[in-house]
This record gives C-alpha cells, structure tokens and sequence, in this order.
C-alpha cells in the first residue's frame, strides 16, 4: 500500500532464456565423410551443418535434427577427400556454436617395391607364347581395388588377362568413387611372333664338278622378342616341309651366322634343300626351306681310236680328268664311283663292276689312261674290281684292246697289233713267224714263243701276248711317253 507493506506473493517463471552456445564436440573423417559430437545443455541441439570456410553460416543453413542435448556421431558423406571442413551446430534459442574444423583423409596411393602397398604377381615368368594373366594385391584395407589395362577403363577387379605385352594399372577407390594414385607393372614377357632365318648359298643352282655347297645361315627374332634359342637343319630331296618338331633336323648348327658346307651325292642327278628349324625362347618355331640346289651328275665318255689312243671307256661316268688331250695327264686326282666297261678275257674298259678308285700312275712310270704308249699294268680282277691288263707296252683305245694278236718287235715292248701277221719275239733266234692261224689253248706253246691268254678257250681265241723271255739283265729296250724325249727322261721303270 501507500505505506509498503505488502501481501501475499504470488510467482510466475521465465524460461525461455537460452544465451549458451551449444559446443561441438569430437569430430572424425575419411576420405569422403565427416562424423559430428555435439552437446547444448540449455535449449538443446536442433541443426547442425558443415561448411570449406570459417565464415558462420545462416541459422537457414542448418540441417534439422530433433532436438537433443546430446547429438552423436552424426555421419555427413559425400565430401571430398583431403578437404578442410568446418562443423557447426544450432540450439533451439538460436545460438550457434562456435566451429570446429576437421580435414577429409586422401584415397591411398599405391606403390610398388620396397615399402609399397601393392605387388604384381603374373601367370607366366619366362618367355611364353601363351596369354599372361596379371594380379595386383593389396594391404590396405577399407578400399574398393580397381585394375586396367589402358589406364581408362577400369574395373573393379584385381587380374587382367593379357593376349600381348602391355601393362597392367591399379588404384583404390573409396565409396564416393573418389581415386588415389596409381600403381602399374609391367608385362614384357609375351612373343608370339615367329623368328625367321635367311639362307645364303654359294654355288647353288647347276652342280657340276664341285659336290659341296656353301650355305649361309642367319636366324632372327627382332630387337624386341624372346631371342634365338634353338637352330637345327637337315638336307633333303624334298621340299615339302618336315614340321617344327626338333627331332626332325639331324644337326645343330654350332652359332648364327654358320657357314656350312653341304656335302652332295653326285652319282646321279639330284636336286637337294637345305630345311632349316628356327626357335625362340617363347618356343615359336619357324622352319626355313632353301632355293632348289640342282647338281647335275657330270657325265661323258673317253674318246679315242685305235691309232691315236685315247679313253678307255664307252659308257658315260661321272669323275674328273687333269691334265690335257696333247700332254695326256693323271686322268683322276679324286676318287669318283663309275664303271669301265669290258672284260678281262676280251680286253674293254678294265671293270665291269662299280668301284670307287683312282687311277695311279705318271707318264714316265704307267698306270693311269695317258694317250700315250706307256708300260705298266693295271691290277684287279674282273669281279670285285680293278684292271684287267697283264704287263705291256700299250696305248688305251676306245675299247682298250680290239682283236689282235699280241707281237714284240724284239726289244720285248709287247706292243699290241692289229695287223694280222706279226713277229714271233725269241722264236728259233728271232725267227719272224706269222700269227698263228689256229686257236690254241692257254699255255700251249708250240713254238715256246708265244701263249694263249689264260680264260680263252679254242672257240674264243682273237689274239695272243708274248712273254718275250726277257729278264732285268737282257732288256734290249724301252719306249718313251707323254712328250718325252731322249733328253727329258726323269725315269723308267723296266717290267719283266
């Protein structure tokens, strides 16, 4: 009243007063989420939101959440990795909270080698002709693995299946499809191209009188390929392929680049090639075939008559000649497979059977086939091979030894005649007689000057040798060869 005295009290309460800001509590991140504590014990939480800067927002920018004095672990994705954010919260009086920052992790990088987190492991290590897968393998954990083979296109798988050389990347992906560094290995170990291999020959084509070929081989397999591993060849009459097995070529060649030396039947006419098996380390084999190497049997006749001398033989064999048609010559320095023609008994080309042989002798000392007369005796026999010619004075004509009777002119030369009448050598003091006209039998001498050669029969008689009786001490003389003159003698051999 007018005085101050008072009466009863009555209340009323004001509550609604709200001057605390709400605080933010422990925030976490990864890579693309921010994960909020917050705590207002006055009017309670009932918004939050996250902003790049430090500017406060407007209490509009909030996002609404029920009141609560206690907010936890409220998860806000879809942010970017290792970004700065910053968190705010509201309270229901419309105070706001001071921000705290928080910064998103990164995506992992990967890394190879020592102290990385990715290895690459592949499903061929050596040289290989085959697909190659790649592997990549992780230790970090909470990431999606991705892999490519062209650093575009990427899935979400960790092998690659590799049908050439190539490389192979790797990254890890978070679940906003956000990517940390790249990882890559290496595949280097795949060729499936053929190497190749080039033939060089010398003297190929017509083969005459050299049998040997020279071959030149280079194998190949490009800068980039698995190398050379394996070189084999073969020669064969066919030029149909013999296949890539090794087991089908007989020689190894002993380094590229060899040059071989083909040694070739001349018997008969042929043509040969060189098959050549060319493999690389990822076992791509190539075979390799060579241009044809035709060799042509050189073959020919002796020519020559009955006064001239000459060749022996009528049949044509392959073998070689030295020497000349004026100087005669050696006739053979190689040993060459042919056949003479002729018979022991009925004179002819010396051999009716294949030897392989040379002819020995010199102009001085016989043997051989000189177109001039010479002594000297061809040995053999008849059947296994060899000379069909006992020891005399006489020239090789086209047939060796026509019909004739055998004579010596006394000094015990044995020159063979083909006239019909002849001298009998040591009959009766030298007494001349005519051939006989009669046929006699091998070693019937009636005049002990003359005798049949041995194997003829009555029937089959056409000539005679003498023996002449002459030893070393009663040689009345000899006969020059091959150009010789009294003067040029080097030597002499006297046969008896």
């Amino acid at each position: 009243d007018s005085s101050n005295q008072y009466g009863g009290t009555a209340t009323g309460t004001i509550g609604n007063i709200d001057k605390t800001k709400p605080v933010v509590g422990n925030v976490t991140t990864n890579t693309n989420t921010v994960t909020i504590n917050a705590t207002d014990n006055e009017s309670g939480i009932i918004g939050y939101t996250i902003t790049t800067g430090t500017a406060q927002p407007a209490l509009t920018n909030f996002t609404t959440c029920g009141n609560t004095k206690t907010l936890s672990n409220i998860a806000i994705g879809s942010k970017t990795q290792n970004t700065q954010y910053y968190v705010w919260v509201k309270d229901q009086a419309g105070n706001i909270s001071a921000s705290k920052g928080a910064k998103t992790a990164s995506v992992p990088k990967l890394t190879t080698g020592t102290g990385g987190n990715i290895t690459f492991s592949y499903s061929k290590t050596g040289w290989t002709n085959e697909d190659v897968t790649a592997t990549a393998e992780t230790t970090v954990q909470g990431f999606i693995l991705q892999t490519s083979k062209n650093g575009s296109d990427w899935s979400d798988a960790k092998s690659q299946k590799y049908y050439a050389n190539g490389t192979i990347y790797a990254r890890l992906k978070d679940t906003s499809n956000q990517y940390g560094g790249t990882a890559t290995g290496t595949i280097g170990n795949i060729d499936k191209d053929p190497p190749s291999a080039t033939i060089a020959l010398e003297g190929a084509g017509t083969v005459t009188s050299n049998p040997t070929v020279k071959a030149t081989v280079t194998h190949s397999d490009g800068t980039k390929q698995s190398g050379v591993k394996t070189m084999k060849y073969k020669l064969n009459t066919s030029a149909t392929e013999l296949g890539t097995a090794a087991t089908s070529y007989d020689n190894t060649f002993s380094s590229n680049g060899q040059k071989l030396s083909l040694s070739l039947s001349t018997t008969a006419t042929t043509t040969y090639y060189l098959h050549v098996l060319t493999i690389d380390s990822a076992n791509n084999p190539t075979e390799t075939v060579s241009k044809a190497i035709n060799v042509v049997a050189n073959k020919h006749t002796h020519t020559g008559d009955a006064t001239k001398g000459g060749g022996c033989y009528t049949t044509e064999v392959y073998h070689t000649h030295t020497g000349d048609a004026t100087k005669g010559g050696g006739c053979y320095t190689t040993k060459v497979y042919h056949t003479h023609t002729g018979s022991a008994t009925n004179g002819g080309g010396c051999y009716t059977t294949e030897v392989y042989h040379t002819h020995t002798g010199s102009a001085t000392n016989g043997g051989g086939c000189y177109t001039t007369e010479v002594y000297h005796t061809h040995t053999g026999s008849a059947t296994s091979g060899g000379g069909c010619y006992g020891n005399g004075k006489h020239v090789h004509q086209s047939s060796c030894y026509g019909p004739a009777c055998g004579c010596c002119s006394g000094d015990g030369s044995g020159i063979h005649d083909t006239t019909s009448n002849c001298s009998v050598c040591g009959h009766d003091g030298g007494h001349r007689n005519p051939c006989p006209e009669r046929p006699l039998k091998c070693g019937n001498s009636p005049n002990n000057s003359y005798s049949l050669v041995c194997g003829k029969t009555t029937s089959t008689v056409t000539g005679y040798s003498l023996g002449c009786g002459k030893t070393t001490s009663t040689v009345t003389g000899y006969s020059l060869g091959c150009g010789k003159t009294t003067n040029q003698i080097d030597n002499y051999t006297i046969s008896y």
